[in-house]
């Protein structure tokens, strides 16, 4: 990841008379925070479908013998929630897996803005002649 960089402006004699350091693009967009918000996310779904995903099965012995029309029950259709519940923590990680990325980029897009203007800031100074990183 791009990291805030310091400038620092210098005069005909070498002194320094200008510095400044690009703001943190971590204060616009932490994609760390993003990552650590995406496996709770992930952590939570997988915890709570698992529970759903349970307590139907323990429904089913009784949804079997509750309602029976012409043989059928809705076993099967709770066997059919919980196999598709099973499915929903796979498809939120599809969803949401490639957030840390573009967070990365829409960091690193930023930073290297923020960089740019603090170099643009320090080599506007009045007589400034040379900029370093």
């Amino acid at each position: 990841m791009e990291t805030p960089k310091t400038y620092v402006g210098y005069d005909k004699d070498e002194n320094v008379i200008a510095s400044q350091t690009g703001e943190d693009a971590n204060n616009f967009i932490n994609p760390d925070e993003i990552q650590a918000a995406i496996q709770e996310v992930k952590q939570v779904t997988e915890e709570e479908c698992k529970s759903i995903v349970s307590n139907l099965q323990k429904l089913i012995p009784d949804v079997k013998s509750a309602i029976s029309v012409k043989g059928k029950t809705m076993a099967q259709s709770v066997e059919q929630i919980g196999t598709v519940t099973e499915s929903v923590p796979a498809a939120i990680e599809g969803a949401i897996g490639n957030l840390y990325n573009e967070a990365v980029q829409k960091h690193d897009q930023k930073q290297i803005e923020n960089n740019e203007a603090a170099r643009s800031s320090v080599a506007s100074h009045s007589g400034v002649v040379r900029v370093e990183p």
